[in-house]
């Protein structure tokens, strides 16, 4: 009975230890499993998106891949809502790491989504743009792409991504947000390695107006191996109306908060430095 023991608890212990390293000391970037084969489009979407609508200028859709063990959520804002007022972490160059649910709590808002890629495996710093009231709190990394917000001559809040977070791009921005990478320009998506995970980006129709807030989680993956690719995603947003998309920090920082409540989370999800909130005051 005793060497019994002994077995089990070192299986235990592998077991603890295996889920640690992968929430803690997985890379945050692209590179991960390599897929063979993608997914064919027509099981990536029903055939008739049907949208809720959770508020005024608040709609959502998702969809269940039940063979893949896959879903993703989309919330879809207009910026023309009055009153509508962006918040986002860091607000200075403190780093403090947050539940996003904490965050969306604190800030009072109805819609938050993390953002930003972050250095892991040593400050947590964010790697990459972020602004908010025309002010800069980390600077551009101009090979990685951003979310910028704007006034339109109309005295309209508008949105557009960039290809590369170039200084001279980012002035033109009262608020603006550090991704990875462009992957859908004018309905055009970009070619990437069919690697899949827990994702997290945005789309834009394209005058700029309406915002597609998307996140794809699988149903159970402890080392999250599972997901969508890049290309997949942009076919999803394509689908659902995006003209330009990209994508932001995913993995086990994926997540999605409407009026207080995770929409979805990876099984584990870590603690992020960045995150994006709409407040509808």
């Amino acid at each position: 009975m005793k060497k019994t023991r002994a077995i089990n608890f070192k299986q235990i212990f592998l077991l603890i230890t295996l889920i640690f390293s992968q929430l803690f000391f997985s890379c945050k970037t692209v590179s991960s499993v390599v897929q063979k084969e993608p997914f064919e489009k027509n099981i990536l979407y029903p055939q008739e998106i049907n949208w809720e609508l959770l508020q005024e200028g608040v709609e959502y859709t998702s969809y269940n891949i039940d063979s893949l063990k896959i879903k993703w959520h989309c919330i879809k804002l207009d910026l023309d809502l009055p009153e509508l007022k962006i918040v986002c972490a860091p607000d200075s160059t403190e780093i403090k790491n947050f539940h996003l649910k904490n965050f969306a709590n604190k800030n009072n808002a109805l819609i938050a989504i993390n953002s930003t890629p972050f250095a892991i495996k040593s400050t947590y710093e964010p790697v990459g743009i972020t602004k908010i009231n025309n002010k800069v709190i980390y600077p551009c990394k101009e090979n990685y792409c951003a979310l910028g917000f704007y006034t339109n001559s109309d005295g309209k809040l508008r949105a557009k991504i960039i290809d590369k977070q170039i200084p001279e791009e980012i002035e033109k921005f009262t608020h603006a947000f550090g991704g990875f990478f462009t992957t859908m320009r004018d309905k055009k998506i970009n070619s990437f390695e069919k690697i899949r995970r827990s994702r997290n980006g945005c789309g834009l129709d394209e005058e700029g107006r309406f915002l597609y807030l998307f996140i794809t989680v699988p149903n159970f993956s402890l080392d999250d191996r599972n997901g969508l690719d890049y290309v997949e995603c942009s076919e999803i947003l394509k689908y659902l109306g995006c003209d330009d998309a990209m994508q932001f920090d995913g993995g086990h920082s994926t997540g999605m908060i409407f009026n207080g409540k995770h929409v979805d989370k990876p099984t584990l999800q870590r603690k992020v430095p960045t995150a994006i909130g709409f407040v509808c005051e």
